[in-house]
């Protein structure tokens, strides 16, 4: 019985520790990527701060780093009306591509930006799928 019961506390912290595999922000070293300098975080609506000279490049899948297609919603948010959305830009890439914001966005508010990234199929958005994003600034 005190074996049965060892067994289960690992088998559960073991579970534990896996699921949380994808959110790692601090080990770099991404099997099959080699685009892995400034790796920031996971996305799950992730607020951010952007200069207007800057990119955002992901990496879709952590183990594979396959190209894969996805749908993202950029959205600059103005911080000096209450948090509302300034400008929306939804764009649909594919693969390791960088998702360049909308530059009339810079234009009338701060550098403040949300960022929502989905699957392809608009009403796939499960949390464990979200966390499989990384993101990294590109200069």
């Amino acid at each position: 019985m005190k074996t049965i019961l060892i067994f289960i506390i690992f088998s559960s912290a073991f579970l534990l520790l896996n699921s949380c595999g994808d959110d790692s922000t601090t080990n770099n070293n991404i099997p099959g990527c080699t685009k892995t300098q400034n790796l920031i975080s996971p996305i799950n609506d992730t607020v951010f701060y952007l200069p207007s000279n800057q990119s955002i490049k992901f990496i879709w899948n952590k183990a594979t780093c396959e190209p894969v297609k996805y749908i993202f919603q950029v959205v600059a948010e103005d911080t000096t009306h209450n948090g509302q959305f300034a400008c929306d830009n939804q764009t649909t890439q594919t693969g390791n591509d960088t998702i360049m914001f909308n530059q009339g966005c810079y234009d009338t508010i701060p550098n403040f930006w949300r960022v929502k990234a989905i699957y392809e199929n608009p009403a796939d958005t499960a949390y464990s799928q979200w966390r499989k994003f990384i993101k990294y600034i590109v200069n």
